[in-house]
């Protein structure tokens, strides 16, 4: 069974959480179909972070003609535009992000049926900040101001620094 959640900050739905007993999926509810999915596979944790839009993919034709033709992904572009894609060996319980993104950005305008969704909402600390995802499969670790998603997986934990301007726009990841 999928669970999903939505995450506020302020009045704005930045991003989908969806979870399952083998996959936990952030989502920004952004127009480039950006999203970082943490895979349970054999007993080895996996994140890889996608996009529509093509930034330096990992993978090369072949893979994306296996989401496109053997898997029949629907939307096969979001599957083939890796940026990250990993195990999770040096970065489960620690205080490193996966990913830090950029805020604000262009987002989806939010329809009203998002505000009956179980939410977790978090106050920006200013005008610019970072998102940044961190994951505990052990469920051990804490960062100072942020929430947690308890999957089933393990822990998706969100945490907001204030920036003191704005730049460019960018992803940084480890």
């Amino acid at each position: 069974m999928t669970i999903r959640n939505i995450l506020w900050i302020d009045e704005l739905a930045v991003a989908n959480i969806e979870d399952s007993p083998e996959r936990m999926l952030f989502i920004l509810r952004d127009d480039d179909g950006t999203h970082l999915t943490i895979w349970l596979q054999d007993g080895v944790f996996r994140f890889e972070c996608s996009s529509a839009q093509p930034l330096g993919s990992v993978w090369d034709e072949a893979k994306r003609g296996i989401a496109r033709n053997v898997l029949k992904y629907a939307t096969w572009q979001k599957h083939a535009n890796y940026f990250i894609n990993r195990t999770l060996d040096h970065f489960a319980d620690s205080s490193l992000p996966l990913i830090t993104f950029s805020m604000p950005r262009r987002l989806k305008p939010a329809k009203p049926s998002l505000r009956s969704k179980p939410a977790l909402r978090l106050s920006a600390p200013g005008p610019h900040f970072d998102l940044s995802l961190y994951f505990s499969p052990s469920r051990s670790t804490a960062i100072p101001s942020s929430a947690v998603f308890e999957g089933q997986i393990g822990r998706l934990i969100i945490g907001l620094t204030k920036r003191c301007s704005e730049p460019a726009l960018r992803v940084s990841a480890l």
